[in-house]
């Protein structure tokens, strides 16, 4: 299954995605296939095209980050903004 976002995404917060804000390490094992942000996504820390935090699964070659990202902190990225 595909999943796409097409909105801008504002926060002051931590753990900021276009698709998934973040992931709580050992609680779930989620697997992100497929999915693309074509938004804006901006947050202070932990912000990613795709998902902001993923400490409890992985995200493959498939996902895509098309919009720009910032964040005030260190951890950010395209796809993922931390896995730790």
């Amino acid at each position: 299954m595909a999943v796409f976002n097409n909105g801008d995404i504002e926060s002051s917060d931590n753990g900021v995605g276009g698709i998934l804000g973040g992931t709580i390490k050992n609680t779930c094992n989620v697997t992100i296939t497929n999915c693309q942000n074509f938004g804006d996504i901006s947050g202070n820390n932990k912000v990613g095209g795709i998902s902001g935090a993923l400490t409890g699964g992985t995200a493959d070659a498939s996902n895509k980050n098309h919009g720009k990202i910032t964040a005030v902190g260190t951890d950010f990225g395209d796809i993922i903004g931390s896995t730790k």
